[in-house]
């Protein structure tokens, strides 16, 4: 992979991590709490959140939705927007 696009992938694994800690702190859950409903290890939650550890889109998808949300895709507002961000509705 090259630099340009490494740099963009962990960017978005980054922002993904932090869009899951928003929900997680918007449902009032610490994290033994949102890994049990996330069917993950505390460890392996703050992992992803933090942009340390990957997942596919299926097993994301399970996991938001096990803590109450939805991925959704929306127009960029300005060209520094969060790849993947928490949108409180």
């Amino acid at each position: 992979m090259d630099e340009e696009r490494k740099k963009r992938f962990y960017e978005v694994i980054d922002d993904i991590g932090a869009a899951l800690k928003g929900l997680r702190e918007y449902r009032g859950l610490t994290i033994e709490e949102a890994a049990e409903r996330a069917e993950l290890t505390p460890t392996r939650l703050e992992a992803i959140e933090r942009g340390r550890l990957t997942t596919n889109l299926n097993t994301l998808t399970d996991q938001v939705e096990r803590l109450g949300g939805r991925l959704a895709i929306v127009p960029e507002e300005t060209p520094d927007d969060p790849h993947c961000q928490f949108i409180e509705l």
